[in-house]
């Protein structure tokens, strides 16, 4: 690794004002330094100055110089800043993880000796105290815990991989609660990266110990001066690979190998003095080093640079790391990194430069810039294509074989053989809409469609059309399927019954609308508005004005020579079909009602009414109805929450779990058949159901229930179904006589 000189972030005074510590936020954003002045100073990833705040006493009677600040640690979320002082106490104060928090006291950590170090845990901080305590610090219950205590001041503390260790004025060295050695002087350079801890001292000398045995396994001393020898300070990079110790006049860096040796070289900077605290950027790009004198130095950490297309700046930190920022800073810096690899020896951008693939010897590195993510997956040899934004996913095609790999997962999901690798014919779906869910849409053929469940593995099912598919998307939950043929034919399938239907002809363009269930479609005549796919006999049918559509969007259709710019859709719609699609009824209802008059939503209420009916919510369903004037429905809806609330004692759900209600909901869809046997099997109640047939004039079906369950009375009901006919005959004067029933 090259260290070059970056800035000076803090002149040195002309007396000695030591920076106690120093230490850089995880999410790279901050700088933070604690003065002597008890002061803590904020920079940005820059190196300017955003930000200061005065720390407070524990006990403000004594005095605002009561005490100094002994150590900083950014918590793992980047929102807290433990502040260690030395009147036996560590401040947590919210910062935030940008530079739109405002700071405040959220924690407070009385302690029985002086917190000497600070290290992030999972819910709070780990310090090392002046009597040897080692102590977990939960910022969620505000509570403290001893992990183990030593007999000597904590002079070190180091962390790597949930392991924890900590050396002591004495020379011993804890790791995991357990002594592991006694080192021949106080271990105050301390670094902890597994299966190796690295320790140094005032003698000069680092040795390398195998962490759980305690072996020493390698003892190295640099070319220092006789009278300057101390190791004062250590931190390893963010990746493990490098190690930087602070000492007079400069700091030594040196490279981490897997063998467990160290390749230490002296950086020498001329009156620097003791280098009391180093801290690496989260990114490793940036060495911070604060001095004795007061001084702050940040040092760069580059192999080499270089520019892609005036869009991506390359920075080749050290061989196996490298960092990507675009030009325009219209993302964050991205960090990639191989875990497998000695070094990276190829990068190339695709996807208009927001996507980067970067080539080891046995892996690929797989980098989505916009959202920050990497993949690194096996892969040997060359000879592939690579589709960076299918979906949110990358898809990898070699030999007839095609690879489905989500960014932020070191794995490829799933692999199928096709040769049909158009991006128009791939569709992907991956975790949108706020579900766990991942789905593949391919051609097996020019004419057979098959759909994957990249979570199980599983396919969903093959579908063979007429015609030779161009173009296929899944919708965001991928149950529904768009397909066009060269015929250009447009076809509907529904994934969970299979179903397949053509919704249009002569299809150009076609698009689904962004979070929602709704399509844009465009005819050599019309432009083509489905708000909702699952009833694609909705359609509604727009005038364009020779314009040729381009893209839509959750508002609008932009439009290419046409007299208007863009077609405007209906807002309402879309947000209530949104609504709907995500089961939020309650909401549907908010968002119709604060809606008004202002538009014609009364389709909205009726749909909305049968999905309340399909959920059992009848009192919803009855509200819908109110409003689109039904009173009829609302009538019977209403008298069916009253029997129910009757039936369940005021609980009106209980009360419609009843049989009687069940049925009278059956009767309501139109279902006399369930309706019967709720009455008949479940209430024993045929009576009920005779009745119920009797009211929509089935006398057949009301005999028939009577012959099984009250053979009693059928004679009577016979002779009523006589009266009614003759009676009903009289009336209307048919020229038809009455049908006789035989009676046996």
């Amino acid at each position: 690794m090259r260290l070059k000189y970056s800035k000076t972030l803090l002149e040195a005074q002309d007396f000695e004002s030591p920076i106690a510590d120093i230490c850089w936020s995880p999410n790279n954003v901050k700088l933070a330094v604690a003065t002597c002045e008890r002061v803590v100073l904020l920079f940005d990833r820059d190196g300017q100055r955003r930000d200061k705040f005065s720390t407070k006493p524990a006990d403000a009677s004594a005095g605002k110089k009561s005490y100094v600040i002994t150590a900083l640690s950014f918590s793992e979320n980047s929102e807290l800043l433990g502040v260690a002082q030395s009147d036996n106490m560590v401040f947590v104060y919210r910062v935030g993880a940008d530079w739109s928090g405002k700071k405040v006291i959220c924690n407070k950590f009385p302690l029985t000796g002086v917190p000497m170090r600070l290290l992030p845990a999972e819910s709070g901080f780990f310090t090392g105290t002046s009597d040897g305590k080692i102590r977990s610090l939960d910022c969620k219950s505000n509570k403290s815990s001893s992990i183990w205590s030593a007999g000597a001041c904590c002079v070190s503390l180091a962390r790597a991989e949930g392991s924890l260790a900590s050396g002591h004025a004495d020379g011993t060295l804890y790791v995991g609660g357990r002594l592991l050695l006694r080192y021949a002087l106080p271990p105050t350079a301390l670094v902890l990266l597994q299966p190796y801890l690295i320790v140094g001292s005032c003698d000069g000398r680092v040795a390398v110990y195998e962490a759980q045995r305690g072996t020493l396994l390698r003892s190295i001393e640099p070319q220092l001066p006789p009278d300057t020898r101390d190791l004062i300070s250590a931190a390893p990079s963010p990746s493990g690979q490098n190690i930087a110790f602070g000492v007079f006049n400069g700091c030594l860096v040196g490279e981490m190998k897997e063998s467990g040796a160290v390749e230490l070289s002296l950086l020498s900077i001329p009156n620097l003095y003791a280098a009391r605290a180093v801290a690496w950027s989260a990114d490793g790009t940036r060495l911070a080093v604060a001095s004795q004198a007061g001084a702050l130095i940040q040092l760069e950490a580059v192999l080499r640079r270089w520019v892609w297309r005036d869009a991506v700046e390359v920075q080749h930190v050290s061989a196996r790391r490298l960092l990507l920022t675009r030009v325009a800073r219209d993302a964050a810096p991205l960090t990639v990194l191989t875990k497998h690899a000695p070094d990276i020896f190829n990068v190339r951008f695709i996807g208009n430069d927001w996507y980067a693939v970067c080539r080891t010897n046995s892996t690929l590195i797989l980098c989505d810039i916009a959202r920050g993510l990497t993949s690194e997956i096996p892969w040997a040899g060359g000879g592939e294509r690579v589709y960076a934004a299918v979906g949110g996913a990358c898809l990898i095609h070699r030999a007839g074989e095609l690879s489905v790999v989500e960014y932020g997962l070191d794995k490829v999901l799933h692999t199928v053989r096709t040769e049909r690798v158009n991006p128009h014919v791939l569709s992907v779906r991956i975790n949108e809409g706020g579900a766990h869910r991942k789905h593949l849409a391919y051609l097996l053929d020019r004419q057979t469609v098959a759909v994957l469940d990249l979570l199980t593995g599983v396919q969903v099912g093959q579908w063979w059309h007429e015609a030779r598919v161009d173009w296929l998307e899944l919708n965001e939950s991928g149950q529904l399927l768009l397909l066009r043929d060269t015929r250009r034919r447009l076809a509907l399938l529904r994934l969970p019954s299979g179903d397949k239907e053509i919704i249009a002809s002569g299809v150009g363009f076609v698009q689904w609308i962004e979070n929602s269930d709704a399509v844009v479609a465009q005819t050599p005549t019309h432009l083509l508005v489905w708000y909702s796919a699952w009833d694609p006999g909705s359609v509604e049918m727009c005038e364009t004005g020779g314009g040729v559509a381009l893209e839509a969007d959750a508002r609008r259709v932009l439009l290419d020579g046409a007299h208007a710019q863009y077609l405007q859709l209906d807002e309402h719609r879309l947000a209530f079909n949104n609504a709907l699609r995500s089961g939020d009824l309650t909401g549907c209802a908010t968002y119709l009602d604060s809606v008004g008059s202002s538009a014609d939503v009364a389709p909205l209420w009726r749909q909305l009414a049968e999905r309340a009916l399909q959920n059992e919510d009848v009192q919803l369903a009855a509200k819908c109805y109110r409003e689109v004037g039904d009173e009829a429905r609302t009538f019977y809806l209403d008298k069916t929450v009253q029997l129910a609330a009757a039936e369940g004692d005021g609980d009106v759900t209980a009360g419609l779990h009843s049989p009687v209600m069940r049925a009278r909901l059956s009767i309501f869809a139109g279902n006399l058949s369930a309706a019967e046997e709720c009455y008949v099997k479940r209430a024993a109640r045929a009576d009920l159901a005779i009745d119920m047939y009797k009211q929509f004039n089935k006398w057949a079906e009301a005999i028939a229930v009577a012959e099984r369950a009250d053979r009693g009375s059928v004679a009577i009901l016979k002779q009523q179904y006589m009266d009614y006919l003759i009676y009903t005959a009289a009336v209307l004067g048919s020229k038809y006589s009455p049908k006789v029933i035989m009676i046996n």
